[in-house]
C-alpha cells in the first residue's frame, strides 16, 4: 500500500457535511455503538455581518473537530482524529469528515498496529450506518439517532 492508501483507509468522508450540532450527533452515535469514549473539541470563527438597520446576521466558519477516540471492545484500540482537509473546500461552515492520524514516515498500512487500523475500520462502518439511518428518505421510516444504551 502506498501513503494515498493509507490516507484513505484513515480518512471518514461523510456523505453529507455536517453543521455543528449535527457533528455533535454523530459523536453521540459514535460512542453508543461503537461502542467507545470520545474526547474532542468543536471550533470554528464567527462572523458578524451588519444588515441594513441594526440587524447583525452570525455566521460560523472554519468549522473543525479534533479529538481522541478508544474502542471498549478492544482497550488498546486508540487514536487521534480531526476534520482537515487535505484538498480546499468551498463551505468551511460545516464538517466534512474526519481523519485519523497518519504517522510521517509510515507509508504502508502494514505500518500502523492492526489494533489501529480495525478502530479506523469499526468507526467508518458506524458512521456509514448513522448516514444510511440518519439521512435516508423519511418515507422509509428514517429518523434521528437513538440513544439505546438503556
Amino acid at each position: 500500500m502506498t501513503i494515498d492508501e493509507v490516507i484513505n483507509k484513515a480518512t471518514i468522508e461523510f456523505s453529507k457535511p455536517l453543521s455543528l450540532d449535527e457533528t455533535e450527533e454523530l459523536m453521540k452515535y459514535i460512542t453508543i455503538h461503537l461502542p467507545g469514549d470520545i474526547t474532542y473539541t468543536l471550533s470554528y470563527e464567527v462572523a458578524l455581518y451588519h444588515e441594513q438597520g441594526h440587524h447583525i446576521d452570525k455566521s460560523p466558519r472554519n468549522v473543525s473537530i479534533n479529538g481522541h477516540i478508544r474502542s471498549n471492545k478492544d482497550g488498546a484500540a486508540f487514536d487521534f482524529f480531526n476534520s482537515q482537509p487535505l484538498k480546499v473546500i468551498t463551505d468551511t461552515t460545516k464538517v466534512h469528515l474526519i481523519r485519523f492520524s497518519i504517522i510521517p514516515g509510515y507509508d504502508k498500512l502494514t505500518d500502523y498496529n492492526p489494533i489501529t487500523t480495525r478502530l479506523w475500520g469499526d468507526v467508518r462502518k458506524v458512521v456509514t450506518e448513522y448516514f444510511e439511518y440518519e439521512y435516508r428518505p423519511k418515507s422509509t421510516g428514517g429518523g434521528g439517532a437513538q440513544d439505546d444504551s438503556g
